[in-house]
């Protein structure tokens, strides 16, 4: 149970032990805490620095692929060379060889300064950054609304890290079939999506397989349905609000926005086949 474990043995990878003191009915008790790993990650594509950005380890190379498909650099896994991973004491690095991508492509990703694990989008400039974008039209899953929070509960005994600590995201792929394939956790909801996207281009045939949800743990922002409709997800469940600019970008994308899933509620932002 979160800031009250008994047994710190067999933490999962991600998770480190740091002491703290547990305060009950006035009384101090001295404790080993399971805390969530944030580390910067540094990528280098082309031998060159991309971006740095704090995240969970784990699943890094998920992480860049996703990261490069979200953003339109990619769309399928042979454009990506060998990864080299050289990890640190106090950051990691990420090398990789991109394969017909335009410099120019690349340059507009470079940030200033890091990218933090709140927001994938602080730090760039330009309007173009935030103008909806998909790789074409979207066709939205429509799951039994019924059945959202059992979806949300699937992705919820999937995530270890969120058992141990209270302080992680999650993003979760809801495949045709009704089944949550995929849970991905991170410190930063952008890269638990990116790296759900990274294993869809990897291991599910790419991004233009049959419609799929994205679930997300956190609150719908832009980037959260930026990221769904350029993965070609078309459909978006956050347990948490949308923002304002995440509706819009549904309503102008033509997505299913869904949030603020709970026992027997939920709220639909945006629905395409609304008349209006």
């Amino acid at each position: 149970m979160k800031g009250d474990t008994d047994d710190p043995q067999n933490l999962p990878p991600g998770c480190t032990l740091e002491r703290a003191q547990r305060l009950k009915s006035g009384q101090r008790t001295p404790i080993e805490e399971p805390l969530v790993v944030e580390k910067p990650l540094y990528f280098v594509v082309n031998k060159r620095p991309l971006l740095a950005t704090m995240r969970t380890p784990g699943h890094d190379e998920e992480l860049l692929t996703g990261y490069l498909a979200t953003e339109g650099i990619i769309d399928r896994l042979d454009q990506l060379g060998a990864f080299r991973h050289i990890p640190g004491p106090r950051t990691d690095t990420l090398c990789a060889t991109l394969h017909g991508a335009p410099q120019q492509a690349l340059d507009s990703l470079r940030r200033v300064g890091a990218s933090v694990s709140s927001c994938g989008v602080c730090g760039r400039q330009g309007q173009a950054a935030f103008e909806p974008r998909a790789r074409g039209p979207l066709t939205p899953l429509r799951p039994p609304l019924e059945r959202l929070p059992d979806f949300i509960a699937q992705m919820r005994r999937d995530q270890p890290l969120f058992e141990l600590t209270g302080a992680i995201h999650a993003a979760a792929l809801l495949g045709p079939s009704l089944n949550v394939d995929l849970v991905r956790e991170d410190i930063g909801r952008h890269n638990a999506i990116d790296k759900a996207v990274g294993w869809l281009l990897k291991e599910d045939g790419g991004l233009q397989g049959p419609p799929r949800a994205l679930i997300s743990s956190g609150r719908a922002s832009f980037e959260v349905v930026q990221k769904a409709a350029m993965a070609n997800i078309g459909t978006v469940i956050s347990v948490s609000a949308a923002s304002s600019m995440a509706v819009d970008v549904a309503r102008e994308l033509g997505m299913l926005l869904i949030g603020f899933v709970r026992r027997d509620k939920a709220l639909i932002y945006w629905d395409p086949d609304w008349k209006s």
